[in-house]
């Protein structure tokens, strides 16, 4: 497989600043693109704060807000206990030592470090009660640390486990001809350091229509799509737009409005991660005025250090015209081309065309 990350820290000082920032943005989407991705379930959840609500709220966020819900039920947890511990009759196993050290630490300081140990290692620390309260209050806070440490460790352990999709949409879709029938082509690349088998994309159409009686809905149609075996770097996904297709007749108009007012797509990818074990989801939609008509994606195979094949992600987005016109230039280039090549042979100069 091809790694998009690896290769372009490989390749970084052979790319001008224009391909570092494209591909910048490019891996910025990818790594922001779950932080939107369910802003409904995100705030419905908000407004029901809950234990379980709170669980999966910690799971759809960013590491650093999770170590901070992290701290906060340790802190929550910790001044409970210390103010359960404060009144209690508290023995240090450690006095001596420290009155031989000059040190004298007060009530209060026993106090935190009794409810510390029982909060964080759910066990008796060098603090001891002295009564059978304070035997009471010390088992309670240890269940106390047993559910916050269990609640911290599922927390982390899920976060760890949840793959991120890392999987970044083209952010416009082209229409072209294909020995004479339309296609419309969206590209979807892979930023993970490993091939992703078992790969699904669903295409929708929505589009909002009305019925003779007045009744207002979203009407979705299923747009089929070639898909690849495996997926270890890049892929063009590709619809047909054929008599059966529910947007036949688009080519011939030429034009976003020929895709219909309001219609919206909307592509859904997974894929197995053989990693993680697990699977990868993503998704993104595109209006009328995300569609390129006459245009072709770029080639972003590249041949590298030592003749092995390479991704130039810095071209993900790129279009190129495609069509009569295009095929047309390309021809008088490609002859152009022979004519230089069969000009350097005869004076044993470089092909290329330079100086």
């Amino acid at each position: 497989g091809v790694c998009a990350r690896a290769r372009w820290q490989r390749t970084a000082r052979a790319h001008t600043p224009a391909k570092h920032d494209s591909v910048r943005r490019l891996v910025s989407r990818a790594e922001n693109h779950v932080r939107g991705a369910r802003p409904v379930t995100t705030s419905s959840r908000a407004m029901r704060l809950n234990l379980s609500t709170v669980y999966f709220l910690i799971l759809e966020t960013d590491w650093w807000l999770c170590m901070l819900f992290a701290l906060l039920g340790y802190l929550v947890a910790f001044t409970a206990a210390f103010l359960l511990a404060l009144p209690l009759d508290l023995y240090n196993d450690t006095g001596d030592v420290e009155e031989e050290l000059g040190r004298f630490p007060s009530h209060s300081t026993l106090a935190a470090r009794f409810a510390a140990s029982n909060i964080v290692s759910m066990g008796f620390g060098t603090v001891l009660p002295l009564d059978a309260a304070g035997y009471l209050v010390a088992t309670l806070e240890q269940l106390l640390g047993v559910v916050v440490n269990v609640f911290v460790f599922a927390s982390v352990l899920a976060k760890f486990q949840s793959p991120k999709a890392d999987v970044v949409f083209s952010e416009r879709v082209c229409v072209l001809h294909r020995d004479g029938v339309p296609h419309l082509c969206l590209r979807v690349g892979n930023l993970r350091c490993h091939t992703l088998f078992n790969a699904s994309l669903r295409l929708l159409a929505l589009q909002r229509v009305r019925t003779r009686e007045g009744e207002v809905f979203v009407r979705f149609q299923e747009l089929p799509v070639e898909l690849p075996a495996t997926i270890s770097g890049v892929f063009t996904a590709v619809h047909r737009i054929d008599a059966a297709s529910p947007l036949h007749g688009v080519a011939a108009a030429g034009g976003a409005e020929g895709l219909g007012e309001g219609l919206v797509l909307q592509a859904l990818f997974s894929a197995l991660d053989p990693v993680y074990q697990a699977e990868v989801c993503a998704k993104t939609s595109y209006r009328a005025d995300c569609v390129v008509f006459h245009h072709r994606f770029a080639d972003m195979m590249r041949v590298g250090r030592g003749g092995k094949p390479e991704l130039d992600f810095s071209v993900f987005e790129t279009l190129v015209p495609h069509g009569p016109a295009a095929a047309s230039e390309g021809e008088e280039g490609d002859e152009g081309e022979a004519a230089r090549e069969e000009a350097a042979d005869r004076e044993g100069g470089p092909r290329d065309g330079g100086g």
